[in-house]
């Protein structure tokens, strides 16, 4: 019974672990902008503009 409860830690702590790292990884791709500025985006769907903030 030990065991088992020693590997059911191990996974949630590992899913714990991924959980933050994508978190992380996505938070990268947000982009703030500067009051008064606006960033253009091109790509699929054709220019997209905002001028708070955008996923890059």
């Amino acid at each position: 019974m030990d065991y088992t409860i020693q590997l059911i830690a191990v996974i949630v702590v590992v899913v714990i672990i991924i959980v933050f790292g994508i978190l992380a990884l996505f938070s990268r791709f947000y982009r703030k902008v500067d009051q008064g500025k606006a960033i253009v985006r091109n790509g699929v769907g054709g220019p997209v503009v905002s001028f708070g903030g955008i996923w890059a």
